[in-house]
Order: structure tokens, then C-alpha cells, then sequence
């Protein structure tokens, strides 16, 4: 069996979607991991206004990375593409809350949904991953038998 872990970022609103494409510029330039938590940090704890595609290149340049190199990825065809894929994703499976898993794109799960915290949201996603593996296993045994 193979479990396959995507961070897709979702936009709640239209003022979110400039975030959805700066992760999306970060990865085309292979630096998610780098910059992830650095950006987290920024916007959640230090209060650093990240809305504009100005306060990104800004931001990301003092991480080091190339300026036109960010806004080119940023404005890319690609970036755009994946910005509006993650947006279908999101409204496919349901999603209204970050953050969200969503197991073989049909069950979902969040801190708001269950009552709880993000460790019972970990729980519960356990729980349907099992579930989801199990539906695999029986349709793939009811294939072959036929």
C-alpha cells in the first residue's frame, strides 16, 4: 500500500489567492521547504503583512531568493494553472477550513469539524486512511475476481 502526502494550499477568498501563488511560485523554484515555515512565522507571529505580490518579492529577497527570478515564476502560466487546479481540489472535496486532509479526495477532516485539536484531526485522518485503504483492497479483490 502507498500513501502519498500533497500540501495543497487553499484559498478561502480572493484575498487569499496571491498566498496560493506565492507557494506555488516557491515551488517551482524548489524552495517550499526552505521558505514554508519562514513565511508561516512572518504572517502568524510576526504580523508581516504578505498580501501584496510587492510584500512577497520583497520578503523573499531577503531570504536571498532572486527577485524577477520569484516574479516571473509568480506571473507564470504554470503558477497560474496550479493556483486554479488547487481551487477546483478544494471545492471537489469540501474543503472550508485550513487547515484540512482530505483522504483519497472523498473524506475530510479538520479541527473545526471534529470539536477538537489538530492531534485528534491527525486521529481521525489515521482512521480514514485505514478506511479509504480498505475500499482499495475490496474493489481490487472484486476486480479480480470478475
Amino acid at each position: 500500500s502507498r500513501i502519498l502526502f500533497k500540501r495543497v494550499p487553499y484559498a478561502r477568498n480572493e484575498e487569499w489567492v496571491p498566498q496560493q501563488q506565492l507557494y506555488y511560485a516557491l515551488q517551482a523554484m524548489g524552495k517550499v521547504e526552505a521558505l514554508h515555515s519562514k513565511i508561516f512565522q512572518a504572517i502568524h507571529e510576526q504580523k508581516i503583512p504578505l498580501k501584496s505580490v510587492e510584500q512577497m518579492a520583497d520578503f523573499v529577497q531577503r531570504q536571498g531568493l532572486d527577485r524577477k527570478r520569484f516574479l516571473a515564476a509568480f506571473k507564470s502560466p504554470a503558477v497560474i494553472q496550479q493556483t486554479l487546479h488547487a481551487a477546483e481540489l478544494a471545492e471537489q472535496a469540501g474543503v472550508e477550513s485550513v487547515p484540512s486532509i482530505v483522504v483519497d479526495g472523498r473524506y475530510i477532516t479538520y479541527a473545526n469539524l471534529t470539536g477538537g485539536s489538530n492531534e485528534e484531526v491527525l486521529q481521525i485522518a489515521d482512521g480514514l486512511v485505514n478506511k479509504a485503504m480498505l475500499k482499495q483492497k475490496k474493489k481490487a479483490r472484486n476486480q479480480s475476481v470478475h
